[in-house]
This record gives C-alpha cells, structure tokens and sequence, in this order.
C-alpha cells in the first residue's frame, strides 16, 4: 500500500511540473519543421527524429543564442508558443578531401572560360570565384591585405573592395539563404 501512495505522489508531482505542451517551429538546414504538443527537449528531438530521420543523439537544440539544456522544460528556458528553435546537428561534419592539383587546374580553366557554368569548388577557390563573380580580382586583393612585412596595407582600398563585396547581388543572396549558411558552416 505504501509503495502505491509513494508511486501516486511521484507521478502526480512528475505532472504538476511537466511544462504545458506547446507547438513551435524547428529549423534543421535551412527547412522548417512544425512541432506540436511538447514541453520538453527529449519530446522536440524525438519529433525531429521522426521528420527527419536525424537521431537525437545528433542533435542540439538552440534558441535564443543560448544551447538548451534538456533537464529543464521548454517554457522554463523561455520558449513559448510558436517561437522556432534551431536545430543543429553534430557531429556529422564530413573529412575534407584534399584538392587534386589537377582538378584545380580544369575548374580555373572552366572558370575563365564559362564563369556561369564552372562547377563549385572547395575552400580558397571557392571564395576566389565568388570574388571574380563579384567583379573583385582575388589577385590584387591578396597584394594589399597581404604586401611587404612591416607595411601597412591601403585601408581605403581595402574597405572600399569590402563594401563592394558585401552590395555585391551575389553575397546578398548567399546570406539570405538558410541553406546556403548552414552549408558554409559545415564547412
């Protein structure tokens, strides 16, 4: 009988300080996901789970700048109805292979040739054809940041190549996309 009152007690306080289940938004790579009637991080990664396929063991769940802890409920680490939280997943970060010096050589061939239909590249070239996309040659940019030892690069240029960059339509588009910023991040 005891063991019964004792069991009762437990779950009836489990239930008082289980949170009010709510429905919020996750993102995981740039797609949204809608998650209803949960209180707790284990119950958002499970749902998580079950839309995508990614385990909850690779999975961390942020929101509002700050990771969320899976003791505490959602609503006790401020989240609310219909607030998103962001999924990242971990690690699952892919070795990088190493460029063939071969392949390099056909991409800038292929790159000078037809800029529109080059195929992407990896690392430093991948930024030194988005800077001739941009119309920014990465020769002469690398000649003012980089210059003699001891002298000091031309600020003015410099800043003015950045602004470039950043009103750039092609940087615009590549931060406006989710995707596109989770797969840099991956990087």
């Amino acid at each position: 009988m005891m063991h019964r009152i004792a069991a009762l007690l437990i779950s009836s306080t489990a239930l008082i300080h289980a949170g009010k289940p709510i429905n919020i938004r996750a993102t995981l790579r740039g797609q949204t996901y809608e998650v209803s009637n949960i209180s707790s991080l284990s119950e958002l990664q499970a749902s998580i789970e079950e839309q995508t396929g990614l385990s909850t063991t690779k999975q961390s769940a942020l929101f509002d700048g700050k990771k969320l802890s899976e003791i505490d409920e959602l609503e006790e680490q401020g989240v609310s109805e219909g607030d998103t939280i962001s999924i990242v997943p971990i690690g699952t970060k892919k070795k990088k292979k190493k460029p063939v010096v071969a392949a390099a050589a056909t991409t800038v061939a292929t790159t000078e040739d037809a800029p529109a239909a080059a195929a992407p590249s990896t690392g430093m070239g991948m930024i030194d054809d988005l800077l001739k996309q941009t119309g920014i040659d990465p020769e002469r940019l690398k000649k003012l940041a980089g210059g003699k030892p001891g002298e000091m690069p031309n600020i003015k240029e410099l800043m003015s190549i950045m602004r470039d960059i950043v009103n750039s339509a092609i940087f615009q588009e590549y931060v406006s996309s989710p995707e596109k910023i989770e797969e840099s991040r991956q990087m």
